[in-house]
């Protein structure tokens, strides 16, 4: 170590001939450390400070616009949201009024219970200034509540004098408070602009009559229901001053303020005192007229509209919200612009106007005081800086002289340990200590290898004793999984436990909940003792053990006196019992016997507990699989039961049908033979046919059941024979051509130009043609059609449908499909006029199912022709597909192709 140190020190202390020299990086290697502590602290600050200033700034700008925006969608969103509920109440009352008359609940030629019902509805919505009705004949009744309540009554004999009567509490007319001229009500702005609108409709803002206000009014025609004659208008006004009051409530900034403006410049209402409106003396009258939003007296609206139109260069080209910013002597300003419409045209502007300074007040003020605190720091670090280099830099000296002094060869240089500085402190203490330290360090090295040897050892040995036992728990659940036999499982199980463990001896008792016993199936012994097997003990003997088992618990104990065995006095034994449980409940316990003077280690009970959870599961499998061969056995029974009654029934049955045929054969004959006709006997033929005709039904449900019973035995064989198909259909079809053009139906036949051979069974494939063509002549109406292709398509390769047994077994053809694209024989069938519906398509193909909604004809059936008809597809390897919408149904046929051939049949 002295060594090392010397070579250190000696590399790194220049010498003193050098240290008046220095060069490039050398200079740099000599710096003081004081300024070495000191600058770079400095220059991280200001760096620092200058970062948190900028950054300050950039975060108050971009707050600013974030918040201003914020503010102005809240704000106009609010306005827009007001004006919706303020101006739907007039039209709320005039829709009222308007259904009131054409209903008859409102009377017009009732002057007096017309002043009752707008009195006491003006009563009732306080939002509206005032609701008039006025009607072709020339009346006119309005109430207001402009300076109390009034009422205003202009009749068609007043001569244009409107009446102002000034109305109590009830309703009632108090005193005349005077009369004023007025044209015709026809005549008036709001009743014309309803009449020429045909419709619900804002009107122009005119003059209150008081003229204190302007008043926006909606107004609705009202028309006779059963004439369509003009009987009036009903309409209900807001007052503007409303609407400035609510504007003025709003809290939005210190100086900012909204304003609402028409399409054509002119004010609706503002947050600020300036009035949206100037009074005129003219004539002696007063004359309220709306002043322009460019003209207006206060110079925020004023300047705020001359940039709108500056930049857009009319209200009217304000289509969508609009956020910008323009300065204003110096100041930004903000603006939102938001266009208001409603359904009965109005096209209003909402601007709100936010200037800057009103949020940059206090963020200027703590961009302030950010940067003098940024200062602050500065100086106040800059002299820490140099305090603590001195502190740092005396020591640091002293250890510097003293590692020189040892690098000369003095070994006794120590340094002062007691320094204000703890690192300072803690390397000088290093520095004396460093030989010790060193010494120490390699005796602790050797004792803690020594150490980590022996827990090597140790978790080696840990470790293989878990690998022997998982590899045991493997062997043993391999043994027990290899059987379904109970009895094999459960010997299984005790003889490999007691062998493996090394026991004394082992066995397995199973439970009877019910009875509350436990009974011995099997055990495992080295010595001679007494048997168990067989015994059986209630669990009220030892009610805690089996209670601690039955809550899936095992149990350890000494046994020193017989339970179930009559052991020999000496005969004690260290006994472990556990449950043989599962998710489904406890079956049964092991009880596991050892010498007395050993007990079982967490390893043997948890690999017993693991040998017990596999045990049952074994066992619950083979229950299951001895319940399923049962039911299995039960199956085959009642199939055979099944297959012997059906032939049984059928030849019992197509005997006297047999019988019953001839019979019926013989009686035409004989009835011929007599001279009776259908023209002499009608009634006789006719139920000599309907006997004919329900005894071949019978013979063909007979012969459906026999055949589906042989399909669903798999006893059917299967014949393959090649045919032609362009040759071979045609045959089938003939017969039914007749049938179609006596029931008035057309029966067409379209073969794709080029039908390759088809291998498969004839008579199974004639069948399922003829089936589904009786189908198709039955239930198609007279002058619908019915239309039978045949063609070959491209399926792509898909696993292969299931087969029966007895297609699996043919070798004469291969009907699985090709690698990749691979043909396929399609045969369809679609008749018109009928339609099956889309919840019944499924059902179809079950055996003894119809649809009564589709024989309207009441031709009847036996169900079973369409379950006989998918047996048969299905026989062949083929699919069959139902298609029935906009009054077509079509059953498709998909066969595939045979790779083999047979002799060819044309017909």
């Amino acid at each position: 170590m002295s060594n090392f140190a010397d070579f250190m020190l000696r590399r790194d202390v220049p010498s003193l001939k050098s240290a008046g020299k220095c060069s490039g990086i050398g200079c740099f290697q000599k710096i003081p450390i004081r300024i070495l502590l000191t600058v770079p602290c400095l220059i991280q600050i200001v760096v620092v400070v200058a970062l948190i200033g900028w950054l300050s700034w950039w975060h108050g700008q971009q707050t600013v616009n974030r918040l201003a925006v914020q503010l102005q969608n809240e704000i106009s969103e609010r306005v827009r949201l007001k004006l919706e509920t303020y101006l739907a109440t007039p039209q709320f009352i005039t829709a009222i009024n308007q259904n009131a008359v054409q209903l008859n609940q409102l009377d017009l030629n009732n002057p007096p219970a017309l002043e009752q019902y707008l009195f006491h509805q003006l009563q009732q919505f306080n939002s509206v200034s005032g609701i008039l009705i006025g009607t072709e004949q020339g009346y006119l009744r309005a109430v207001n509540r402009r300076g109390g309540l009034h009422l205003l009554k202009l009749d068609p004999s007043d001569q244009g004098q409107v009446h102002n009567y000034q109305l109590n509490s009830t309703g009632e007319k108090t005193r005349l408070v005077g009369t004023f001229l007025k044209p015709d009500v026809r005549q008036i702005s709001w009743y014309r602009a309803a009449v020429q609108a045909k419709r619900p409709v804002w009107s122009q803002i005119f003059q209150t009559p008081d003229n204190r206000d302007l008043s926006l009014n909606a107004n609705v025609p009202i028309y006779d229901p059963q004439t369509g004659q003009l009987e009036g208008v009903a309409s209900a006004g807001v007052v503007v001053s409303v609407i400035d009051q609510f504007l003025d409530s709003l809290q939005i900034s210190a100086t900012g303020l909204v304003f609402i403006v028409e399409r054509n410049g002119n004010l609706i209402g503002t947050s600020t005192d300036a009035l949206p409106y100037r009074t005129i003396q003219q004539n002696g009258k007063v004359k309220l007229s709306q002043v322009s939003a460019a003209d207006s007296s206060h110079p925020l609206i004023q300047q705020t509209a001359q940039q709108l139109l500056q930049q857009f260069g009319d209200f009217a080209q304000i289509t969508t919200p609009q956020h910008l910013t323009f300065s204003d002597n110096g100041q930004r300003e903000y603006v939102r612009v938001l266009p208001y419409r409603d359904s009965l045209g109005l096209d209003w502007l909402i601007v709100v106007v936010i200037p800057e300074t009103d949020f940059m007040a206090q963020i200027d003020h703590n961009s302030r005081v950010t940067v003098l605190l940024c200062l602050t720091a500065v100086l106040i670090a800059l002299g820490l800086g140099i305090l603590a280099s001195s502190w740092i830099a005396k020591p640091m000296q002293q250890l510097s002289q003293a590692s020189q002094a040892m690098a000369d060869g003095d070994r006794d240089q120590r340094v002062p340990e007691v320094l204000l500085i703890q690192e300072i402190q803690i390397t000088a203490q290093a520095f004396n200590q460093m030989a010790e330290t060193l010494s120490l360090s390699f005796q602790q090295i050797e004792a803690a290898n020594t150490t980590l040897e022996t827990q090597v050892r140790e978790r080696t040995a840990q470790l293989q004793q878990a690998l022997e036992f998982e590899d045991l728990l493997r062997r043993i659940t391999e043994k027990v999984r290899d059987s379904l036999d109970e009895a094999q499982i459960l010997q299984t199980v005790v003889r490999e436990l007691a062998l493996e463990l090394g026991l004394q001896g082992c066995d397995v008792a199973l439970y009877n909940l019910e009875t509350r016993t436990s009974t011995v199936y099997y055990e495992y012994f080295c010595a001679d003792y007494p048997k168990a097997e067989g015994k059986s003990m209630a669990m009220e003997r030892v009610p805690e053990l089996y209670q601690q088992l039955l809550q899936r618990q095992y149990a350890q104990f000494c046994l020193t006196q017989p339970l179930l065995r009559d052991f020999c006095e000496d005969a004690r034994f260290a006994c472990l019992a556990c449950p043989v449980t599962d998710d489904q409940g406890v079956l049964g316990d092991l009880w596991l016997f050892k010498s007395h003077q050993w007990r079982f280690n967490p390893e043997e009970i948890r690999l017993v507990q693991q040998v017990a959870n596999q045990c049952a599961i074994a066992l619950r499998q083979s229950r299951l699989y001895q319940m399923a061969q049962a039911q299995v056995k039960e199956l085959e029974h009642l199939h055979r039961i099944k297959d012997d009654f059906l032939s049984t029934v059928s030849h019992e049955l197509r005997t006297p049908m047999a019988n019953i045929k001839m019979a019926t054969q013989l009686l035409e004959m004989s009835l011929e033979r007599i001279g009776l006709t259908e023209a002499t006997a009608e009634s006789v033929f006719r139920y000599l046919q309907i006997l004919k005709d329900e005894g071949q039904r019978e013979i063909t449900l007979i012969n459906n059941l026999l055949d589906l019973s042989r399909l669903d035995a798999g006893t059917e064989p299967y014949v393959p024979t090649t045919i032609d198909p362009k040759t071979w259909i045609p045959h089938v079809v003939e017969p039914f051509v007749e049938r179609a053009q006596l029931q008035h139906q057309q029966l067409q036949l379209e073969l794709a130009p080029e039908l390759p051979p088809l291998t498969t069974d004839l008579s199974d494939l004639e069948r399922i043609l003829s089936e589904l063509l009786n189908n198709a002549c039955k239930y198609t109406p007279a002058g619908e059609q019915i239309v039978v292709t045949a063609s070959i398509v491209e399926t792509a390769s898909a696993k292969p449908a299931a087969r029966s047994t007895e297609v699996l077994r043919r070798p004469e053809a291969d009907l699985s499909p090709a690698n990749g694209a691979s043909p396929t024989f399609l045969i369809s069938v679609t008749n018109s006029g009928t339609e099956i519906p889309e919840d019944e398509q499924e059902r179809i193909f079950d055996k003894f199912y119809r649809i009564p909604s589709i024989d309207p004809w009441k031709h009847g059936g036996t169900g079973l022709g369409l379950a006989l008809v998918k047996g048969l597809v299905e026989k062949l390897n083929g699919e069959i597909h139902v298609e029935s919408h906009s009054g077509h149904t079509t059953f498709m046929i998909q066969l595939p192709m045979a790779r083999g051939a047979g002799h060819i049949k044309s017909g």
